[in-house]
């Protein structure tokens, strides 16, 4: 499945994945309801539907989208309008490799990722930051905001 999450109700974006031949999971409205390919979810089982989706699409929000590449998924980003960080997030993630973006959203845009699955997957699994390297820097810096 390809996981939805909208922050606001989107019957543009709805419409969009009812045309497309994937089944989706969409959370942000709150019910537990099938329709055709979309699946309605309320949060329980997010984090499971996360873990096991072959793909994203959601806002551009940085947990979300950090939480995605760490997984190594997909992600087709929505960013809010007017909202510099979604537009940025949404930039780097193109640039990276990792997905595509659209602030006006459209079928063929959303077939283009899903036929390109593959190639942000191999980028994905490229990508493998030093955690350790990370987290030394964060102490430090955390140790420094202390003092």
């Amino acid at each position: 499945k390809i996981l939805v999450y909208l922050t606001k109700k989107d019957k543009k974006i709805l419409k969009i994945l009812k045309n497309i031949d994937e089944k989706f999971v969409v959370y942000g409205y709150n019910k537990n309801k099938k329709i055709g390919n979309l699946e309605f979810k309320t949060k329980e089982s997010f984090l499971r539907e996360l873990i096991n989706c072959k793909a994203v699409i959601a806002t551009a929000g940085f947990t979300l989208l950090s939480e995605s590449i760490y997984l190594k998924k997909p992600y087709f980003a929505l960013p809010l309008k007017r909202q510099f960080e979604q537009t940025l997030n949404a930039l780097f993630l193109k640039k990276a490799g990792f997905g595509e973006y659209s602030e006006d959203v459209s079928e063929d845009e959303i077939n283009y990722f899903l036929k390109n699955l593959n190639k942000y997957k191999k980028k994905l699994k490229s990508y493998n930051p030093d955690y350790n390297k990370l987290y030394k820097v964060l102490d430090k810096t955390v140790g420094k905001l202390i003092k």
